[in-house]
């Protein structure tokens, strides 16, 4: 629903399990957290980490674009977990600051045309998209904090153990670990265990620096199993 000044309503997405107690919502401004993904238009914002009963206006204010996720009051049918929020601006929201309507912080923010995805035909056992997430770049190192990167997580179907990728702004990758290439590019492999394995790699493609993370239930830490995996990331 377009509205006066070209604010724009989103509507909570996901499923809400019915298990448990009714619980109350208290209304009030809820801040943005983490990254906001752009779309591919230009136009639509994502974001992550939302609380259920809560509203999403997009407004130009000059040459910013103010975020504002408003927490309404009600009932909440069982239990509520963070769920997203989608909206659209009239404006392109590409190479516009994006701010917090509660307390006016810069949000960064991840263009959605850097996504990538994970070839699940080449893999075995067989691993399913879970969700999307903005996150703070290098786990909130110095380097990265505040920057805009985005998460993507799979599953294993019918089993335990998951991975995720991280996609951040391109950096130098770190001395250490064994050097390894991914798709003919310079990578290293991170989080080596005692024992010789490894459970991450990290290389720069696509305009941005890809890292993945696998459980080692997947891969048991070994080298060819992660290399393997990475091998399997394509651009979205």
């Amino acid at each position: 629903m377009v509205v006066a000044g070209a604010v724009v309503l989103g509507g909570c997405t996901g499923e809400t399990p019915t298990s448990d107690p009714p619980s109350s919502v208290a209304p009030g401004p809820q801040p943005v957290t983490g990254s906001v993904l752009v779309g591919t238009d230009g136009h639509t914002a994502l974001v992550t980490g939302v609380l259920c009963r809560s509203t999403l206006t997009i407004r130009d204010d000059g040459a910013r674009t103010v975020l504002s996720v408003y927490r309404q009051a009600g009932r909440v049918p069982g239990s509520c977990p963070e769920l997203s929020l989608r909206g659209r601006s009239g404006t392109s929201l590409w190479g516009r600051s994006l701010v917090d309507g509660t307390d006016g912080h810069a949000i960064p923010s991840f263009d959605a045309r850097r996504l990538v995805r994970l070839d699940t035909d080449m893999i075995q056992p067989k691993l399913r998209f879970r969700y999307g997430t903005g996150s703070y770049c290098g786990n909130g190192s110095d380097t990265g904090f505040g920057r805009g990167c985005w998460r993507l997580v799979y599953d294993l179907v019918g089993g335990v153990g998951h991975l995720h990728i991280d996609l951040s702004p391109p950096r130098v990758l770190h001395s250490a670990g064994q050097p390894v290439t991914v798709h003919g590019h310079p990578a290293r492999l991170e989080e080596q265990t005692e024992a010789g394995g490894a459970s991450g790699i990290s290389w720069v493609e696509w305009g941005s620096t890809v890292t993945l993370y696998a459980d080692p239930a997947l891969t048991g830490g070994r080298w060819p199993d992660v290399i393997r995996l990475a091998e399997a990331v394509r651009p979205a």
